[in-house]
């Protein structure tokens, strides 16, 4: 198998976990579900370039599909974990504003992707943020803020100087599946603002 199958099998068995859809033999219907979802992200080099051949999938901008908890381990999606995916499409004067609550679990995070899977450069930007990272609000809420710029929130995540990219969430031993991230974009001046930041508990 080429390494192009490799990577698009891997893909597959991942999408299908959290999708809920055994990738094992059902890479038919997780290409059809995703493909309902939304068209591709637009024309922007190499990665976009992945998403029409197939490897990056179809999902839909600026929001949070799942979460999901496979039924069992195969490919890359291990069976005690529960995964939500999305995308980001922003100009530079955008901010995607994520809100959510996670369960207790051992350990979770939020990762920007490309469509290869690989996570963007971490040794000169947060591109990743984790739970014990996030400042929380006093209800145990968290807001997640992905921009190309620091607008000034303490959990701004970087796209890295990426206009569009992937979005992956991971719960690992979650006592409950995550409840499911909302979404909303707004200006960069105003993501940094108290109706968008967290407070330390």
């Amino acid at each position: 198998m080429s390494v192009a199958g490799v990577c698009e099998s891997a893909l597959l068995a991942l999408l299908g976990a959290v999708l809920g859809v055994d990738g094992r033999d059902s890479s038919t219907s997780v290409r059809r579900f995703v493909g309902e979802l939304s068209a591709p992200l637009g024309p922007a080099g190499v990665e976009d370039a992945a998403v029409e051949a197939g490897l990056g999938g179809h999902v839909r901008p600026r929001s949070i599909q799942g979460p999901g908890v496979p039924e069992a381990t195969y490919g890359w999606a291990a069976g005690d974990a529960a995964y939500a995916m999305g995308a980001f499409d922003l100009t530079d004067g955008e901010a995607l504003v994520i809100e959510g609550r996670s369960p207790d679990c051992a350990f979770w995070n939020l990762c920007l992707w490309n469509p290869f899977l690989h996570t963007y450069n971490y040794d000169y930007e947060r591109v990743t943020i984790n739970g014990t990272r996030v400042a929380y609000q006093a209800d145990g809420s968290w807001t997640i803020v992905i921009a190309g710029r620091d607008p000034g929130h303490p959990n701004w995540v970087s796209t890295a100087g990426h206009q569009r990219g992937r979005i992956w969430f991971r719960w690992f031993l979650p006592t409950a599946t995550p409840e499911q991230p909302t979404t909303k974009v707004v200006p960069l001046d105003q993501a940094g603002s108290s109706s968008t930041a967290n407070e330390s508990v």
